[in-house]
Formats: structure tokens, sequence, C-alpha cells
């Protein structure tokens, strides 16, 4: 999955924060802050091929059932997408 804009994650305080770089730092009003999964989700995106693929892989990692994977995924994906930081 293709990712937009510059970005890095920064801890700041305990917290994983999306911070852009760049000219996307003079576009971007706002903070994403990312907790432990969808930092997980984050690093999984540019060499996904898809938002099934990124479910696959999340399954793996966690003990976790495909509806709930797949609704935090697309919970994600949709706010990164709203933020217009993913094709």
């Amino acid at each position: 999955m293709k990712i937009k804009k510059e970005f890095i994650v920064r801890n700041i305080m305990g917290e994983n924060i999306l911070v852009p770089r760049g000219s996307t730092a003079l576009d971007f009003n706002g903070l994403i802050t990312l907790n432990e999964v969808a930092l997980d989700i984050w690093t999984m995106l540019p060499d996904a091929k898809d938002e099934a693929d990124v479910v696959k892989r999340l399954i793996e990692i966690y003990d976790v059932d495909e509806q709930t994977a797949a609704k935090d995924v697309s919970g994600l994906l949709a706010q990164l997408r709203e933020a217009d930081i993913l094709e």
C-alpha cells in the first residue's frame, strides 16, 4: 500500500505519534497517535499488497480473529485516507 506523504513515527512521552516531515509538515494539520496495533499496521503498509494482506499478517502476530483484525485495519486505513496519507 502506498503512503502518499512523508511521516515518521516518534515516541513522545510514551505515545507513538506520526510526525510529518518536509513539505508535508506545511500541509498537514493535526496529529495521529498510534497504539501498539496501529503501529504494527503502519509498519506493514509499505510492503503490503492490499488491506487483506495486512489483516492476514496482523492475525499471524496477534491472537485475534479475522473479524477483529479486519475492523482494526479498516478503521486505521480509513483514518489515514481521511487525512490524505494513503493513496
